[in-house]
């Protein structure tokens, strides 16, 4: 877990082009599980490294959260992510030239719209192509 209740980390790759773009940084919070909202980038361990998705939904079990996030650039479903692998919450991209405060309400529509336009096309997408290959 972060150790501080904010750090800095670099984007390695391009899963969440063009949100986001490999070599920036971002700046991560920590917060409560039940703060995080749907659009929400999400910071977290996973096969060995630090991984950077979208929240997609999240789900109260047994006690404990399980977010299902997925990078911007996929037609997945969501992959489910327990609360205790969460580092935080993407507060901040800083660019070249600026720094983007995620949390404003221009960029809170801008995830929505991700979410509501994007990710149903790409949802939609991904069944039609399994279901033409035969999976």
């Amino acid at each position: 877990m972060i150790d501080q209740e904010q750090a800095f980390f670099s984007v390695k790759g391009f899963c969440m082009w063009p949100f986001l773009n490999d070599g920036q940084k971002i700046l991560v919070k920590k917060i409560a599980p039940h703060e995080f909202r749907r659009g929400d980038l999400i910071l977290y361990r996973g096969d060995g490294h630090l991984l950077c998705h979208r929240l997609l939904r999240k789900e109260e079990q047994g006690g404990s959260w399980v977010f299902y996030c997925r990078p911007d650039s996929s037609v997945s479903q969501g992959e489910p992510v327990n609360e205790n692998i969460v580092e935080g919450k993407v507060a901040a991209v800083i660019t070249a030239d600026r720094v983007i405060n995620l949390g404003t309400p221009s960029q809170r529509f801008r995830a929505i719209i991700i979410l509501l336009l994007l990710s149903p096309v790409l949802a939609r997408l991904d069944r039609l192509y399994n279901k033409i290959k035969g999976r």
